[in-house]
């Protein structure tokens, strides 16, 4: 169970880092379409000037969660890389917490089979194989 709860953060963590970069490039990307489109709905529309700082409004709010989500995505990478070399009992439960959040559910998978093994060790005092 603990070399299972092993694989499932290390793959966690490895999808952790790659949702990092997408969610970064997708907040650059939107802030990007936002400085663009902001001028042209400002030149296109009557009254354009208060729906083009909507839209804009609307695309830099949608970056700062997709950087949120960057944010919450590489700290639960790190947080399962840990988890899985130490296996302690806050770590797993640190790697369950950040990767519901940054919704890369083997983490969570992982962090509940790591403190299940922790747990069968800790009553019957035999060691999972590692």
């Amino acid at each position: 169970m603990r070399k299972l709860s092993k694989t499932f953060l290390t793959i966690s963590a490895v999808l952790s880092f790659i949702c990092a970069g997408i969610f970064l490039i997708v907040g650059i990307i939107m802030i990007a379409a936002g400085a663009i489109g902001a001028p042209a709905i400002a030149e296109a529309e009557q009254g354009g000037d208060v729906a083009a700082a909507a839209y804009l409004g609307g695309m830099i709010g949608g970056a700062v969660v997709f950087f949120f989500l960057a944010i919450f995505a590489l700290v639960s990478g790190i947080v399962s890389n840990k988890a899985k070399a130490t296996q302690a009992m806050g770590n797993l439960i640190c790697a369950i917490v950040f990767s519901a959040i940054s919704c890369t559910w083997l983490g969570v998978a992982g962090g509940i089979l790591g403190l299940v093994a922790n747990s069968r060790e800790k009553n019957s005092g035999v060691v999972d194989a590692q």
